[in-house]
């Protein structure tokens, strides 16, 4: 069984690299202007450090739920 050339691998494929894309530039356009921010500005530094503390802290399987639920689940075309 080969799974590589089938149509429903290049499909998933597709779909994850788009959602990496599109998480990428989100996180560079948002990102980097707000560390930026951060860093120039006492008082979003202080409000906004916390969060980044947090966000770093806690292993990425913690926040899952929390992120789903946030965002959503992004529901996989059938076939």
């Amino acid at each position: 069984m080969t799974v590589l050339p089938t149509e429903k691998f290049a499909a998933a494929a597709l779909i994850s690299l788009r959602s990496f894309a599109i998480g990428m530039a989100l996180a560079l356009a948002i990102g980097i202007p707000l560390g930026v921010l951060m860093a120039r500005v006492r008082g979003v530094g202080r409000i906004l450090g916390m969060w980044v503390n947090i966000f770093i802290s806690a292993p990425i399987s913690a926040l899952v739920p929390i992120l789903m639920a946030v965002v959503g689940s992004a529901k996989a075309p059938s076939s």
